[in-house]
């Protein structure tokens, strides 16, 4: 796995020379500065090892690959908020069909690694894959809304 290092952008994260890198820039430019997303802090590469790990952990429910990323995990946490107090972690949650096929939610997996309280303080109202989904598509919402 390799760890992100040096320059990135201060948006996705991605490796860069620029403060902010070119894809940051179009997109900022497409949501005309009111974008939901403000800040994405990665610990690695998204390369073909990372990727294989992924798709083991997160498509074949290997939930013992998750665990490979617990130390980093952690390390990137405490050097990105290390100063900041009284966290709460809020996992994005799966559809009740995803969580049937996986066995487990990611997310949940990954904050439960954080010196942080967990909440479920979101709800999915649909089941859509994210990977069918575009910009525009929105289906979590808190859940004081999503119950109304």
């Amino acid at each position: 796995m390799e760890k992100i290092t040096g320059q990135r952008c201060r948006y996705c994260s991605r490796m860069s020379p620029d403060t902010v890198c070119r894809d940051c820039i179009l997109w900022q430019r497409k949501f005309d500065g009111d974008d939901p997303l403000t800040e994405n802090y990665a610990i690695f590469t998204y390369g073909e090892l990372m990727q294989a790990m992924i798709a083991k952990w997160k498509y074949r429910g290997d939930y013992a690959v998750g665990h490979a990323f617990r130390y980093a995990f952690l390390q990137g946490f405490q050097k990105k908020f290390g100063k900041c107090k009284d966290f709460v972690a809020v996992p994005i949650p799966l559809s009740a069909d995803r969580y049937k096929e996986r066995g487990f939610n990611q997310a949940q997996m990954l904050a439960s690694f954080l010196p942080a309280n967990v909440s479920e303080a979101l709800s999915r109202v649909s089941g859509e894959k994210q990977s069918k989904k575009n910009t525009k598509t929105e289906t979590i919402c808190p859940k004081s809304i999503s119950s109304q």
